[in-house]
């Protein structure tokens, strides 16, 4: 009996499919070249752009930082204090505030008198409230009228600062020590400063501290 065709075409159909997958992944030399342009790293390392999207992306070793706690903010201790012509008072008032461990910094002093509102703002936008200092720098009395009958005033620079702050940073954060005596004029009669009458007695320090803490101004510890 002869055998059959059928057979042999069988197995050589079967030779033809296992061949086929290698054939396919068998690449011309152009197709390589022009594989290796797009993928460099896959050609130089020998592998195939199907085994190079395989592959994971090896995860970077963890950083020194990132095992450490987080660091505790510290918040700020800076008072700013514009003043006038009197240094006894401006003295005063800046020990005390060094006295309750705050970082006093003076908006018109040598080092800051020649900047501009807006440098200062910008350097001290961590600052934690402002003490306006009203001294008796100017006397004011009508062209007609006699000395004695002057009244008192603040330094205009002063006054200026003090509208400045309180537009930038709102009222809660301005704290107004005027001189207190009976011919001295605050720059404003309304009643949204926060006004501290100065004397020679600690009085103002216990109500600066009052008005710091009923507007959130926290006392450094």
């Amino acid at each position: 009996m002869m055998p059959s065709s059928a057979e042999p075409d069988k197995d050589k159909n079967k030779e033809q499919s296992e061949a086929a997958p290698e054939a396919q992944d068998k690449q011309t030399p152009d197709e390589e070249s022009k594989q290796a342009k797009e993928n460099p790293e896959a050609a130089a390392s020998g592998e195939t752009p199907q085994e190079a999207e395989a592959t994971p992306p090896e995860t970077p070793p963890k950083r020194l930082e990132d095992f450490r706690p987080f660091e505790k903010v510290i918040p700020s201790k800076k008072i700013l204090i514009t003043h006038g012509d009197d240094i006894k008072m401006k003295d005063r008032v800046v020990n005390f505030m060094k006295d309750l461990k705050y970082q006093t910094v003076l908006t018109l002093d040598r080092q800051n008198a020649h900047k501009t509102m807006k440098e200062k703002f910008t350097e001290n936008q961590d600052v934690l409230a402002v003490i306006v200092i009203l001294s008796a720098d100017t006397f004011v009395y009508a062209r007609d009228g006699k000395p004695k009958d002057a009244l008192m005033y603040a330094d205009p620079r002063v006054i200026f600062e003090f509208g400045y702050w309180m537009g930038k940073l709102g009222r809660d954060k301005v704290f107004i020590l005027y001189y207190d005596q009976r011919r001295y004029r605050c720059p404003t009669e309304l009643t949204d400063p926060i006004y501290i009458p100065y004397d020679k007695t600690p009085d103002w320090q216990t109500r600066l501290c009052r008005e710091f803490e009923k507007h959130g101004i926290p006392l450094p510890g």
